[in-house]
């Protein structure tokens, strides 16, 4: 078992529990909308912009 010097947290969103010892919790993933030539950035570049109202579509 490892061990660390610092006591580990449980954290809850939405009702899914993260974090704690390992093995404790399954394996979470957390994606985000915000990537690079995403369709959400105008013509695909971080560098011109986020374009909210189709973020609001999704």
């Amino acid at each position: 078992m490892f061990r660390f010097a610092r006591e580990q947290m449980v954290c809850e969103i939405s009702g899914v529990k993260f974090g704690g010892q390992i093995g404790e919790y399954p394996t979470v993933c957390c994606f985000s909308i915000f990537q690079e030539s995403d369709k959400l950035f105008d013509k695909g570049s971080r560098r011109r912009g986020f374009n909210e109202q189709r973020a609001e579509e999704l």
